[in-house]
C-alpha cells in the first residue's frame, strides 16, 4: 500500500438547489478515486441554515451512471445547523461520491485515505 495519510478528498460548498420543476438529486461529484487506486472515505454533511434542509449522497461505480440504487442517503432531512456523517465508504478505482442539497444550504466534505493495492 502507498500514501495512507488521511486527507481531505473533496469538498462542495452549498450546491445549488434544483430548479423548481426538477427533482433534487445527487448531481455534484465531490470525489472520484484515482485510476489504479482505492480509497476509504467519510462524508460530512453540514446544514449552514437556521432551517431544516434535506440532502442526497450517492456512490456511483466506475463507468456507471447515477441510478436509484446508487443512493446511500436520499431526501434525508438534516436539522437546522446540523451535521450528519457517513463513514467507512470503500471506493475502487474510478468510483465517485455524488452529493446534492434540497434547498441549497448544505456543504459536503469527504475525508479519507487513498492507497494502491499490492499486486
Amino acid at each position: 500500500m502507498s500514501n495512507t495519510t488521511p486527507k481531505i478528498l473533496g469538498t462542495q460548498a452549498k450546491p445549488a438547489a434544483p430548479a423548481s420543476n426538477s427533482p433534487a438529486t445527487a448531481s455534484v461529484s465531490i470525489y472520484t478515486a484515482p485510476t489504479g487506486a482505492q480509497a476509504q472515505a467519510n462524508v460530512y454533511v453540514c446544514n449552514q441554515s437556521n432551517s431544516p434542509d434535506y440532502f442526497y449522497v450517492a456512490l456511483v461505480p466506475s463507468g456507471a451512471t447515477l441510478a436509484g440504487n446508487s443512493y446511500v442517503a436520499y431526501n434525508t432531512t438534516i436539522i437546522a445547523n446540523g451535521i450528519f456523517t457517513l463513514t467507512s465508504i470503500g471506493l475502487n478505482s474510478g468510483d465517485s461520491i455524488l452529493v446534492g442539497s434540497g434547498l441549497g444550504n448544505i456543504s459536503f466534505t469527504a475525508t479519507g485515505m487513498e492507497f494502491t493495492p499490492s499486486s
